[in-house]
């Protein structure tokens, strides 16, 4: 009688817990569903669109003043990532931000998709808003995609914003790639928190709501997912063959607390300070107590070294 009793209440917590999963379940479902269908009434795109093969790629231009400055954000990142150094940088300048395809408010991304494929959909926007001869500027992943661009294409330089760089690119594609194994997850809607993790505090509280609402959505995840998982199979091959070719003038702005998932802190800039010494002529700065999304904790210190390398 005790064993039936025991396993009668084991059965009971065990259908409480299915109950309660599947409830939680359907909640994060419905949500992902609303904020999805919210997502460009709440928050319409800030720029322009241009098409290329067929597909909606957003952007945002400022300024004046040539050459025009192409700005490409790291992974899960958008035109969001560089607000706080926009303004500044329009002054005198030109200034582009992208969300290439699959990020921010551009279209869902073809799959698969190399980065060199991305570069060259990069390169099809700029011929036609007759954007020519840029001065390329990448972040993080972003930065990898800029080498990739001027490496196949003409630049007027390259400026690496705590860019990804070869030394590092393999122990970081690899920790990028295991996002796609969160799939199942992300299309039931139980992966908020992991969009939580892509609204940065150093950025004002209005951008990150912003930034929060855009990458918890299961479209994003999944497009997160998607982009690591062909960055772990090709990158780090496309960045290494890239470097071999990439003769624009360089500069390389890293972070001294770097804190990359994945690798001991300020390693990444020990990685972009090696890249700088095998490539004579380019231009090293390390800006003291950033962290990786330096132009958001130390926005005047990173204009100020873009501005000073674009008058040189």
């Amino acid at each position: 009688m005790k064993t039936n009793n025991r396993l009668n209440r084991l059965w009971r917590i065990l259908g409480w817990l299915m109950g309660l999963t599947l409830i939680l379940t359907l909640g994060a479902k419905v949500h992902d569903t609303y904020a999805s269908s919210r997502l460009l009434m709440d928050f319409p795109a800030p720029g322009d669109f241009v098409t290329v093969n067929d597909s909606s790629m957003h952007y945002v231009c400022m300024g004046e003043g040539e050459p025009t400055l192409v700005l490409e954000a790291g992974i899960g990142g958008d035109v969001l990532d560089w607000s706080p150094i926009m303004p500044a940088l329009s002054e005198n300048h030109r200034v582009c931000a992208f969300d290439r395809f699959g990020q921010g408010w551009s279209d869902p991304a073809s799959s698969p998709r190399t980065f060199s494929m991305a570069a060259d959909e990069l390169h099809a926007a700029l011929e036609i808003l007759e954007i020519k001869n840029p001065v390329l500027v990448g972040h993080s992943l972003g930065g990898a995609l800029v080498q990739i661009y001027a490496a196949k294409y003409e630049a007027a330089g390259v400026i690496l914003v705590e860019g990804l760089t070869t030394d590092v690119a393999d122990t970081v594609v690899q920790r990028l790639g295991s996002y796609r194994s969160l799939e199942p997850l992300v299309r039931l809607g139980l992966m908020y928190p992991l969009g939580q993790m892509m609204s940065y505090p150093a950025y004002p509280p209005e951008v990150r709501r912003q930034m929060l609402v855009l990458r918890s959505v299961s479209k994003s995840l999944i497009a997160i997912g998607d982009e690591g998982a062909i960055a772990a199979e090709t990158a780090g091959d496309e960045l290494r063959a890239a470097e071999t070719k990439l003769n624009s003038p360089l500069l390389i702005i890293a972070a001294e607390k770097s804190n990359v998932p994945g690798l001991p802190v300020g390693e990444f800039a020990n990685a972009a300070r090696a890249l700088s010494e095998r490539k004579p002529g380019s231009v090293y700065v390390l800006i003291s107590d950033a962290s990786h999304y330096v132009q958001a904790d130390h926005p005047e210190e990173v204009v100020m070294a873009m501005e000073d390398w674009l008058k040189k």
